[in-house]
């Protein structure tokens, strides 16, 4: 591994000298009955569907001891390889992972935590370790309670059909009908339901069961599931009413809910097999993953299931794909496309993203759509969301071809092509601009010396390079901006270079007022912030991308101080992962005015 360079090297040394060493040792018609009861033996689990376009498959058998063989087999199927842990002790594996952030708002983050939970790795046996079993199922239940946590009903319905029942517990059971019952596989979580009532007394699966029984026609059977709830003393009027509608004759007026608060997966799956109205305040306090089940539930209003979309996106929950088609689904006119970047900053975010994507899809030229990229990004920046909306649509963004007509939109679509890693398609951007500037084109150079950082550091192949004399060029640009301004994004920027590998002169940092590493904060978690270190000098791949998820926090690549977010570049990069550090790296930049 190359050593960090000096001054970031200097800087971060002294932070290190102040630290203390690592602490971490499908829906039944009405009226229809059907046995969906579990059979005298127990049927597997049906697989579950695939994701997106990266496939999700079981790597091996699953028995005791190989709890984490689960999820994406390599890396070329979109995930790590099976060396994912090597090298790391489980102990710090299964003390770190709990502790992963869900960081809103940027995706670069998102991929790369969903890539972390979801690759099939095997832990490092410790020698003499008569636990590790043990902690290959503390590790698997963490990735599903984290995947649940950002609402990524796909990713947990992929990973959980796949766990075994001897690899279960309590919290993964329920995980897993949860899942079943958001994914409308009512069969699976009638077995689940059927298996654990058998097992012990409990009012939420004497529900689930009663509720099946109800849906195969056993009245009888729903009857005495009704009197084992009731001896416990069981209070939800809003269950009672459900199950009561589902027993009685089809003739039966249709169920009108004055609320569904807390829309528990049950409760949800209950309502939308009846096909019964959602009162408005299923969304109140609701979980992740029930966002994203109303998200994708074509029968609720459209706004409602774009704000629902929004939210599990923010959170990292739902794929580009996934969220595309949602998006799509808005039902704007052909006039609402063509004026989206009038109407959008008057409609509610949700329905804005909606239509500023549907708008720059539907553009009939290129001309067209990059007008409408310079709407909506004005639009995101303001909401400081443009890494959300490039994630969006990177796709569309890159059918777009540098001309005279649309150089006027190259700083946001360059941006947005950066921020989704995009580096070939941004570097002939970047190389139009340049040939524009050659020609004495005043505002294509002023473009280029804006866009400079970020193509620089967005590796825009070799359209940008790095002289001290460009980056003083830079600098002098941004002599307009306010004293603490201009600090800030010279130290942000001075450290990114450190961190992707470019020598900042001497006299440059010596420009900065103050000391550069007076603008460190301490880091989150001291322990945390020198293991991420180690481990990438040591090339422990899974533990440095961890500890730099942990390092960059909840706020990510934006709220993350200089001087730590270097670190975190410089880390992933030293394990190979450039195009992960980059990315990050762009954020970063963008978020502080690039």
């Amino acid at each position: 591994m190359t050593p960090f360079p000096s001054r970031l090297r200097a800087t971060l040394s002294a932070l290190a000298l102040a630290l203390a060493p690592p602490a971490l040792a499908q829906e039944a018609p009405p009226g229809a009955p059907r046995s969906i009861l579990p059979p005298a033996a127990a049927e597997e689990p049906a697989t579950p569907p695939e994701t997106d376009s990266r496939p999700l498959v079981e790597t091996g058998s699953l028995t005791q001891g190989s709890a984490a063989r689960l999820g994406i087999p390599d890396a070329g199927s979109g995930g790590f390889d099976e060396t994912l842990w090597q090298d790391t002790s489980p102990v710090t594996v299964t003390t770190l992972l709990p502790n992963l952030p869900i960081a809103t708002g940027s995706p670069a983050l998102h991929d790369l935590n969903r890539r972390l939970l979801l690759s099939a790795a095997t832990l490092t046996p410790q020698a003499g370790d008569a636990a590790h079993g043990d902690a290959e199922r503390a590790v698997l239940a963490a990735r599903l309670r984290l995947l649940s946590a950002r609402g990524d009903l796909d990713g947990l319905a992929a990973l959980a059909g796949r766990v075994g029942r001897e690899l279960e517990d309590d919290e993964i059971v329920r995980l897993k009908a949860a899942v079943a019952l958001l994914t409308e596989d009512f069969e699976a979580a009638c077995v689940t339901a059927s298996d654990q009532v058998g097992r012990a007394v409990d009012g939420e699966w004497l529900k689930l069961l009663a509720y099946c029984r109800a849906l195969s026609g056993d009245r009888a059977g729903a009857a005495l599931s009704l009197e084992l709830l009731q001896e416990t003393a069981a209070a939800d009027p809003v269950f009672y009413q459900l199950l009561n509608a589902r027993l009685a004759p089809p003739p039966e007026a249709p169920v009108k809910l004055k609320s569904l608060h807390p829309a528990t997966p049950l409760l949800l799956a209950m309502a939308l097999e009846q096909g019964v109205a959602l009162p408005n305040d299923v969304f109140k306090d609701a979980s992740p993953l029930v966002l994203a089940k109303l998200a994708a539930t074509p029968a609720l209003a459209i706004e409602k299931r774009l704000q629902a979309a929004r939210a599990v996106a923010e959170r990292g929950g739902l794929t580009v794909d996934r969220l595309r088609e949602i998006y799509a689904a808005a039902p704007f006119s052909k006039l609402d496309r063509l004026g989206a970047a009038l109407i959008a900053a008057e409609l509610p975010p949700a329905l804005a993203d909606a239509l500023l994507y549907q708008g720059i899809v539907a553009a009939n030229n290129g001309a067209e759509r990059a007008r409408m990229v310079q709407a909506a990004s004005l639009l995101a920046a303001r909401q400081h969301a443009l890494p959300t909306l490039a994630y969006l649509v990177a796709d569309a963004v890159a059918e777009i071809a540098p001309t005279s007509e649309t150089l006027p939109a190259a700083a946001d679509v360059t941006r947005l092509l950066l921020l989704a890693g995009r580096s070939q398609e941004a570097a002939l951007w970047y190389a139009a601009l340049r040939a524009a500037a050659s020609g004495g084109d005043g505002k294509a150079t002023a473009t280029l010396i804006d866009l400079w950082p970020l193509a620089i550091i967005g590796a825009a192949a070799d359209a940008a390079s790095f002289s001290p004399e460009i980056l003083d060029l830079w600098r002098q640009s941004r002599q307009a901006l306010d004293e603490d301004a201009h600090r800030q994004q010279e130290l942000t920027l001075f450290t990114l270079l450190e961190a992707v590998g470019y020598a900042v002169p001497e006299i440059a940092w010596a420009g900065l007022s103050g000391d550069p590493a007076a603008s460190a904060e301490a880091p989150p978690s001291d322990p945390i912030w020198t293991g991420m270190i180690d481990a990438a000098a040591s090339g422990r791949v899974g533990e440095t991308v961890l500890s730099a998820a942990i390092v960059s926090g909840e706020g990510g690549p934006a709220a993350t101080p200089p001087l730590l977010m270097a670190s975190v570049v410089r880390a992933l990069k030293d394990v190979g992962l450039e195009a992960d550090a980059r990315r990050l790296a762009v954020e970063a930049l963008v978020a502080r005015g690039f």
